[in-house]
């Protein structure tokens, strides 16, 4: 590996870093929110959570399924919270017809 592979790497993670912090933060400011459930492979980047939770202030859990399966099991999950804090569930829900 050559200094240029090895900037280009650092470059592309201040990049991903900076565009986390930004989404974090509006939502943050909008929504008040400090906790957050995060799946995927780019969650499963070690730095890039680590300042986050350190700039932000932020609790995080990271869901170990870092395919298509985190992303269903965080939509079950915040329904689950909806349901519970709520008694119902949200209405895209609603809508789906059982068997």
């Amino acid at each position: 590996m050559r200094e240029e592979h090895r900037d280009l790497a650092a470059s592309v993670q201040q990049a991903l870093e900076i565009a986390i912090n930004k989404i974090l933060t509006f939502l943050i400011r909008e929504h008040g929110m400090k906790d957050f459930c995060f799946a995927g492979g780019v969650a499963l980047n070690c730095t890039a959570n680590a300042r986050v939770i350190r700039d932000l202030g932020i609790r995080s859990h990271i869901h170990p399924a870092a395919g298509d399966a985190g992303g269903a099991m965080g939509a079950a999950l915040q329904c689950a919270a909806l349901f519970i804090a709520t008694g119902f569930l949200p209405i895209w829900v609603s809508a789906i017809p059982s068997r």
